[in-house]
């Protein structure tokens, strides 16, 4: 009997401990993550758009692993930046890499970022960009129709309209390009064609009207262009640059900036000045490979990278330019009736034209600026009006230069801005600057162009952000906001 008890009690251990008699049963595998799926995919957003992601880890027979610790991790925080739990935030234009990982297992998804503006431009008193997709978006003033609606929700004053955000220019058109000056707005169509809006007495328009309100707030399309490829306004007339380099200028022409001479026979505006609605040929025998449309002149610069203007000298007053003619007496001001070569010390890479002043750059990046020199606008570091291009002072090198109303601002080549000039109105970025002396903008920005105008400047950075500071009389900086009294200013940029 007992041999027996001894018997059954073996067989038990033996079932129960199992083989070897001292281990107990072998433990299930632990599952171990094998792959990720990540909810959605490939992303695109706008900037300051937010996405989150969803991680579910699956093991290696496709179940999911509930609870699983995942990590997160951009490759790139000036594009996008990731929290713990896979919410994104659009924070630059570009495409960046986010990852999801589990264990030894990783998973990965592109995020790219649109910028809100691909590009922008400023008008006396409003502002228009283009969106990547073309779109044309404009805001301001809008008494002139210079928005291209004819009717926005908002007043900056009696009886001005005005928007104080972004509206966008009405009908379906798509550029690639947009110049906006005074009170006039063109753009660039994909198909190379030319439309402009806004005050209609000047022929910017291509219409002629001798009413001093006349307004065109629809885009028209400028008859007899096609093959455009770059686009300017000025301050009462527009020009375009076509495939083969020659340019077509249209608008008024009592100063001569249409590189005819004073040959045009319409009449536009209540004062009847000389002007043509539809384009004529300027500045024939040259071919040119930019073109800058200033408020009473024109400059463009050749194959060759040499510039030429025509229209009002700048100063005004005149003065004869190397390698230039003598100035011509036109409306009781110095202009150039037929194209002129006004620099001959480097080849010039681009230009920008103020109220009463330009400035250029070389290749090299050498700024020079001449003209009159009000709150010291050519950053020369001496008072006194100059006719022919001086070198501003100090060792910046700049890829881009745009002239305002008595200030200048400028991208260096590190994409830094830096303005010389008036700050009256905040319109040099910064609150703390020494007059006379190049200051940065404020802020570690770094910007793709600026544009500047009457007392505020743009610009369009790097990572697709825009910046509006100066002056906000109706608007023009899109912030929402508006000033009249001109007590309340930006000086930083917003």
């Amino acid at each position: 009997m007992m041999k027996l008890r001894l018997a059954l009690a073996a067989l038990l251990c033996l079932s129960a401990c199992g083989d070897g008699g001292g281990g107990g049963p072998t433990p299930p595998p632990v599952p171990t993550p094998a792959s990720i799926v990540l909810t959605p995919g490939d992303t695109t957003l706008r900037l300051d758009d937010t996405v989150r992601f969803t991680a579910r880890v699956l093991d290696q027979s496709g179940k999911e692993m509930l609870g699983s610790q995942v990590a997160w991790e951009t490759s790139d925080l000036d594009v996008a930046s990731v929290g713990p739990g896979g919410r994104v935030e659009a924070t630059g234009a570009g495409e960046a890499q986010v990852t999801a990982t589990a264990g030894t297992v990783r998973k990965t998804v592109r995020v790219r970022v649109q910028p809100d503006f691909s590009s922008v431009t400023a008008g006396w008193t409003h502002v228009c960009a283009l969106d990547p997709a073309g779109r044309a978006y404009c805001w301001g003033r809008n008494l002139e129709g210079q928005l291209g609606v004819e009717a926005v929700p908002e007043a900056c004053g009696p009886a001005t309209p005005c928007s104080t955000r972004p509206v966008a220019v009405s009908g379906d058109l798509r550029f690639r390009a947009i110049s906006a000056r005074w009170t006039n707005t063109c753009g660039l169509t994909l198909e190379g064609t030319v439309f402009c809006w806004g005050a209609a007495g000047s022929g910017t328009t291509g219409i002629v009207t001798t009413v001093p309100a006349g307004r065109t707030a629809i885009p028209r399309q400028i008859p007899g262009l096609s093959g455009v490829q770059a686009v300017s306004t000025g301050g009462g007339h527009a020009c375009a640059l076509l495939g083969d380099g020659t340019v077509r200028c249209w608008g008024t022409n009592h100063r001569g900036q249409l590189g005819v001479g004073l040959t045009t026979t319409a009449r536009c505006s209540s004062s009847l000045l000389p002007c043509s609605p539809t384009p004529v040929h300027a500045a024939p025998g040259r071919t040119f490979v930019s073109i800058v449309a200033g408020q009473r002149s024109t400059c463009g610069i050749t194959t060759d990278r040499e510039l030429y203007c025509w229209g009002e000298t700048y100063p005004p007053s005149g003065g004869t330019f190397t390698e230039a003619p003598k100035p011509d007496v036109c409306s009781g001001a110095s202009c150039y009736l037929a194209p002129a070569k006004l620099f001959s010390e480097a080849r010039v890479q681009s230009l920008g034209i103020g109220e009463s002043h330009a400035c250029l750059l070389t290749e090299a990046g050498k700024a020079y600026c001449w003209g009159e020199n009000h709150s010291q606008a050519l950053g020369l570091g001496k008072w006194g009006t100059f006719t022919y291009p001086q070198p501003v002072a100090g060792a910046l090198a700049f890829r881009s230069i745009a002239a305002g109303s008595d200030h200048t601002c400028a991208v260096a080549t590190d994409g830094r801005g830096y303005c010389w000039g008036d700050n009256s109105t905040g319109e040099r970025g910064t609150p703390t600057y020494t007059f006379g002396e190049t200051s940065q903008v404020s802020g570690d920005h770094r910007f793709a162009s600026l544009v500047s105008n009457s007392g505020f400047n743009c610009g369009l950075t790097t990572r697709g952000m825009l910046y509006c500071w100066g002056v906000n009389w109706h608007g023009q900086l899109g912030n929402g906001e508006y000033d009249l009294t001109n007590g309340q200013q930006y000086v930083l940029p917003q």
